[in-house]
C-alpha cells in the first residue's frame, strides 16, 4: 500500500489524468514503481545521510580531482554505488534539500525561496516516513540558518536535533537506538573558504596565503554588514514587502534598534531571516572580491582553499563511519554521501552558486548498502531519486507524492532538470540547455535567453543556433517539465 497525502494532484476527470500520464512519459520521468527492480536489499537497516553543502563532484578524487582532498570519500566510493552523473534540482540549499527530502521537483512541491516558502503539510518527508516506520530520527546541522528553516519543513519528522558542531554527540546518541534515520549536514565547505592553515599546508606545503584572506573575519564583518543593511533604505526596500517597508520607515524615524525593529512585526523571525539572508550574500561577496579572476595564481589559491575545506568535511564523515564500525553498526547501516549543490569558482565569469551549470548542479552521490557489490553507475540520475531508492532498499511504504525513481531498478532517465531564480535547465549526456529569465539577459550578467552548451566542450560557447534541432528538442522537454510542475503542485491544507 502506498502512503497517500490528504489531497493529491490538481487533476480532475479522466481526460486531465490521461494528460498527466502522457506528460510524465514525454519528460522521460517514470513515477516510482516499487513493484519493479530488486526487493528490500537491507530491510529495517539503519540509514545515515551526509549532506556536504557546496561540494561539486569534480572536487573529489573519485570524480577526477588529482588533489588528495577527499581520501576517505574516495575509499568509501570503492565500497559503494558511485553515481557518476548525479544532478541537483536547484543551486541553493533550501529548494535543493526540500526536493531531496520529498523526492519532488521544486516547481512541484512549491518550495523555492527561503524565508518566503514552506512545505505543504500534506507532503511527507523522508524523515516522516522513517518515523512512521518506527525509526528513531535525528537531524544534525545549524539550528538557526535561513536555508535550513526547520519550521518551513526541513525539520519535519525528526525526534531529535543537534547543532552543526555536535556530530560527536549525534554519533553517541544513535549508538543506543534499535534502528535510526540520521541526517548530518555540514556547511564547512561553504564560502568564505577559510580553512585552518595546517589543513592548507597538508595539501600544499609551499602555499602562500595573503594576510587579507587569512585574516578575513567573517563573523565580525557579517555583524557590521547587517547593521549597514538595516540602515540602508534602498536595500531594505528590496528585502521587505511594501507594508513592511512602510512600518520600517516609521520605526527608523524613532531610531529603534535592529532587535526592536524586528519585534515590532507579527513575524519577527521571518523579518530577521530575510535581512540576515541578504547580509550573508553581501558578506560573502566581500570575500570573493579578494580574488582577481584574471589572475591564475588567485584562482589556484581559491581552489586550494576550497579543497582544504573539503578535506575537513572528509575527516568529519570518516570519524562518524569509524564509530559505526567500532559499534558493529556499519554492516547494518545504509550510508549516503551527497551534496545539495556545487560552487562556481569563476569558471563562467561568476562565483558562488546562483546560476545553473555543471559546476553548481553536478554533485557527488555515493550510496553504500551492506552486502551489495560496489558499482560505478554512469546513467543520468537526480537527487529526487535517492528517497525512493532508500524506501525500496529498507522495505518501507512509499509516498505517492514521490517523483523520483528507484536507482537500483531497471528504470532509467535520459535527462536531469534543475531550476533556480527563474532559470530552467535540462541536462543529458551530451548537452545542457538553459532558458534564462529576462533579468539574467541584462547587465551585469548578459546571458542569452536560450543557451545550449556542449558537455566537456563548453569553450565552443552558445551553440543554440548551430544545433537548432537539439535546442528545439530540449526546449520542448523544459516546456513539458514546467507544465507538469505547474499542474502537480499540492494544495495547502484548508
Amino acid at each position: 500500500m502506498r502512503i497517500l497525502p490528504k489531497q493529491v494532484f490538481r487533476f480532475s476527470g479522466i481526460k486531465n489524468q490521461m494528460k498527466f500520464v502522457f506528460l510524465l512519459f514525454a519528460l522521460a520521468i517514470i513515477v516510482v514503481s516499487f513493484d519493479s527492480g530488486k526487493g528490500a536489499l537491507c530491510k529495517d537497516c539503519n540509514v545515515i545521510v551526509f549532506d556536504v553543502d557546496v561540494l561539486r563532484a569534480k572536487q573529489l578524487g573519485c570524480y577526477g580531482n588529482p588533489i588528495n582532498a577527499s581520501p576517505f570519500m574516495d575509499s568509501f566510493a570503492n565500497d559503494s554505488f558511485q553515481f557518476l552523473n548525479a544532478f541537483s534540482q536547484a543551486t541553493v540549499t533550501f529548494p535543493s534539500d526540500m526536493s531531496f527530502i520529498t523526492s519532488m521537483y521544486p516547481g512541484c512541491n512549491g518550495v523555492m525561496v527561503p524565508v518566503r516558502d514552506s512545505l505543504p503539510e500534506n507532503i511527507p518527508t523522508l524523515a516522516q516516513l522513517y518515523d512512521r516506520a518506527g525509526y528513531d530520527t535525528v537531524w544534525t546541522g545549524p539550528l538557526d540558518y535561513y536555508q535550513l528553516d526547520k519550521l518551513a519543513g526541513i525539520g519535519r519528522g525528526y525526534n531529535k536535533f543537534f547543532d552543526e558542531d555536535e556530530w560527536a554527540e549525534t554519533t553517541n546518541w544513535i549508538k543506543g537506538r534499535k534502528k535510526f534515520f540520521a541526517f548530518f549536514y555540514t556547511r564547512i565547505t561553504h564560502s568564505p573558504y577559510l580553512p585552518p592553515l595546517e589543513i592548507i599546508k597538508s595539501l600544499d606545503p609551499n602555499a602562500e596565503v595573503p594576510k587579507e584572506i587569512y585574516s578575513f573575519d567573517f563573523p565580525s564583518m557579517w555583524k557590521e554588514n547587517k547593521l549597514k543593511i538595516f540602515g540602508n533604505e534602498t536595500m531594505m526596500r528590496s528585502i521587505l514587502s511594501e507594508s513592511e517597508f512602510e512600518r520600517y520607515s516609521k520605526l527608523k524615524k524613532n531610531n529603534v534598534s535592529y532587535d526592536e525593529f524586528a519585534e515590532a512585526y507579527n513575524n519577527p523571525g521571518i523579518i530577521k531571516r530575510a535581512i540576515e539572508a541578504r547580509t550573508s550574500q553581501v558578506t560573502e561577496s566581500n570575500y570573493w572580491n579578494l580574488f582577481n579572476q584574471s589572475n591564475p595564481r588567485d584562482l589556484a589559491l581559491l581552489e586550494l582553499l576550497y579543497n582544504a575545506q573539503i578535506l575537513q568535511a572528509d575527516k568529519m564523515i570518516n570519524q562518524v563511519v569509524n564509530s559505526l564500525k567500532e559499534e558493529g553498526l556499519y554492516n547494518n547501516t545504509i550510508i549516503i554521501i551527497y551534496s545539495d549543490h556545487g560552487d562556481e569558482l569563476f569558471e563562467h565569469g561568476f562565483h558562488g552558486h546562483r546560476f545553473i551549470n555543471d559546476e553548481t548542479t553536478h554533485v557527488p552521490l555515493l550510496i553504500r548498502i551492506p552486502h551489495q557489490l560496489p558499482k560505478k553507475v554512469n546513467k543520468i540520475v537526480e537527487l529526487i531519486d535517492v528517497g525512493p531508492t532508500l524506501i525500496k532498499a529498507t522495505g518501507l511504504e512509499p509516498a505517492l507524492t514521490m517523483q523520483g525513481i528507484n536507482l537500483l531498478s531497471h528504470q532509467k532517465k535520459s535527462k536531469a532538470f534543475s531550476e533556480q531564480s527563474g532559470a530552467y535547465s535540462v541536462r543529458n549526456s551530451d548537452w545542457r540547455f538553459t532558458i534564462n529569465p529576462p533579468y539574467f539577459t541584462e547587465a551585469p550578467y548578459n546571458f542569452p535567453k536560450f543557451q545550449l552548451l556542449k558537455i566537456k566542450e563548453e569553450g565552443l560557447g552558445n551553440l543554440v543556433n548551430a544545433y537548432q534541432k537539439v535546442s528545439s528538442s530540449l526546449n520542448e522537454s523544459l516546456k513539458e517539465y514546467a507544465k507538469i510542475n505547474k499542474q502537480c503542485q499540492y494544495k495547502m491544507n484548508s
